[in-house]
């Protein structure tokens, strides 16, 4: 069975740690997953991540437009300073524009993501059943299981967490329902027929953490992965699609 990779973890444009070596545009982008065999991905500027979410999330859209296999994220921001539009308004944009899912960076952005701060946005994702990506660098523990506990309706792709995060995880899969893991560095022995086995095949999404690491290793690491064909098909594609309703 040759698997379909959907990409949740992909990074476009120069990022903040950019070597000369990284690829950052749309054309390398999809000779890349050409090359790899990824057939989707969801796409986050690096201007929205590292500077300006706001043009960074235009310039998605833009360079997305018309590449059907291009998925774009909206990084968002609390509503209290009025550098976004209100949640209301965020919510008719999404539909609008058929954002599929959204990203916060509450270390990088300088906020807290608790519910004094982004209560109301986060009940506007849930509402529209918009999966929300956040990076484990800039989330603690303690306030992922806070967020899926509050937000039971949202569901929660936490992405590049590593190997050594399978003891946070194992008690927050246990008590949660919403919470997601990305592939892209949960790399160890066994691992995925560990969570498989004990949380079943629906915790984990394919992911790459594109241009950070080139794709090959989560590739390889599900490929060969000593799981069923249509398990290692619903972690390389079918997991997310259904969360996008795709």
């Amino acid at each position: 069975m040759e698997l379909t990779f959907f990409d949740c973890n992909c990074l476009l444009g120069r990022h903040i740690d950019h070597v000369a070596t990284d690829p950052y545009t749309k054309r390398e982008l999809l000779e890349d997953m050409a090359y790899f065999g990824i057939s989707d991905c969801l796409v986050i500027h690096a201007r929205s991540k590292d500077n300006d979410p706001l043009l960074g999330n235009q310039t998605v859209l833009d360079e997305c437009r018309d590449e059907p296999h291009l998925y774009p994220v909206w990084v968002l921001l609390p509503p209290a300073t009025g550098e976004m539009e209100s949640p209301e308004i965020l919510a008719e944009n999404i539909g609008e524009k058929n954002i599929r899912a959204a990203a916060l960076y509450p270390k990088l952005h300088s906020f807290s993501i608790a519910d004094w701060t982004c209560g109301s946005l986060l009940d506007m994702l849930s509402a529209k059943a918009i999966p929300l990506l956040i990076d484990i660098s800039q989330i603690s523990w303690d306030e992922i299981n806070q967020l899926c506990a509050e937000y039971p309706e949202l569901s929660v792709i936490l992405t590049s967490a590593s190997y050594r995060s399978l003891r946070y995880l194992a008690p927050l899969w246990e008590k949660t329902q919403n919470l997601y893991v990305d592939t892209s560095w949960l790399t160890i022995s066994d691992g995925f027929e560990w969570v498989v086995k004990n949380y079943g095949p629906k915790r984990l999404v394919f992911g790459t953490r594109y241009p950070i690491f080139m794709p090959g290793g989560a590739i390889t690491a599900l490929t060969y992965a000593n799981l069923e064909n249509h398990v290692k098909g619903m972690i390389a594609s079918e997991n997310l699609k259904e969360l996008l309703f795709l």
